[in-house]
Order: structure tokens, then sequence, then C-alpha cells
């Protein structure tokens, strides 16, 4: 009698019984601190998470009041599709968010014709050294570092009107932009 195979995928540990990525147990696997080696297997659970549609219902539950004054119980069904950080929903949320802003007239702030452009702002990327710091070393400090790295400048300058986003590098190190 021939054996049958079975495949088991490498995301299996991870999946909860409908076959969704779930982020505690890779948050067990791997803890707060993975290796350098784990990244490439971090990318695609990432992968197949944000990209495995999930629904969630939701009931609301109203009390209103008719025209003679009786209050009556309203139940109301909706599903909506998960918003997931880099799916159709979360960029849908993020363009509605940001519209006032992409729906504007562009401001001109420099013109050839005015002659000499000046400003008092100054464009800083703060990146951490790969000998020096493991990944997730480097992921654990950013906010606290880049706290520090503020606070020294307001020691030494006053305190800076600044706007700042870290994120990774195709390496998976975080850098920091400052304006």
């Amino acid at each position: 009698m021939p054996s049958q195979s079975v495949i088991v995928s490498d995301y299996e540990p991870f999946e909860n019984k409908f076959g969704a990525v779930r982020l505690k147990p890779v948050r067990s696997h791997f803890g707060l601190l993975p290796l350098l080696s784990d990244v490439p297997m971090i990318k695609d659970l990432y992968v197949k998470w944000s990209t495995f549609d999930e629904i969630m219902p939701v009931r609301c539950t109203y009390r209103v009041h008719d025209e003679e004054g009786k209050s009556h119980t309203v139940q109301e069904l909706s599903i909506h599709k998960t918003i997931k950080r880099g799916n159709d929903v979360y960029i849908a949320a993020i363009k509605k968010k940001l519209s006032p802003f992409l729906n504007q007239k562009p401001k001109i702030f420099f013109d050839s014709d005015w002659g000499v452009k000046r400003t008092n702002a100054l464009h800083v990327v703060l990146e951490y050294d790969s000998t020096s710091y493991s990944m997730g070393e480097a992921w654990a400090c950013v906010g606290s570092d880049f706290n520090r790295w503020i606070m020294n400048i307001t020691k030494h300058f006053g305190k800076p009107s600044h706007l700042r986003a870290w994120h990774g590098h195709d390496s998976g190190f975080p850098h920091i932009d400052v304006i």
C-alpha cells in the first residue's frame, strides 16, 4: 500500500484553523529581537497576513423613539473587510484621511523668478550601524534613541519644531528622517 505524503506548510505553526496568520504565535516564535536570518520568513508571513482577506461583523443596537413616544430597539448587522496595513481598505482609509492635503491646489513655495531661495529647514537622516546593533536591538531602541537625540538638540539649540518618521531599509534596519 503506497504511503501518502502530507504537505505541511512552513507557516502552519503561525496560522489559525482557517489558515490566517496570527500575530501572537509569530511574536512567540521570533520574539522581539529576531535574527537576521529570520527576516525573509517574517516578510513572507507579513505578506501572507496582509493579503489574507478577513471580514468583521458589526452588530449595532439602537434605542429609538417613535412619534408616539414609545421606545424600540433596532439592531443592524453590517459586515466589513478588516483594515490591515497595506491592504486596499487601509489605502482607501489613508487616502480619505489625507484627502484635504492631496486634493488641494499645489502651493508654490519657491519660484525661480523670486531670486535667491532660503529656508530655515534642515533634513536629517539618522541611521543605525549594523555592526554595532542587531536588527532587533535597533528597532527596540529607535524611539528612545530618537528622543535622546532630539533632547540633545534641544539642549544646544532650543526646542525645534520637527516632523519625524522612521521606517526600515531593505536590510531591515531602521532609519529616521527628521525635518
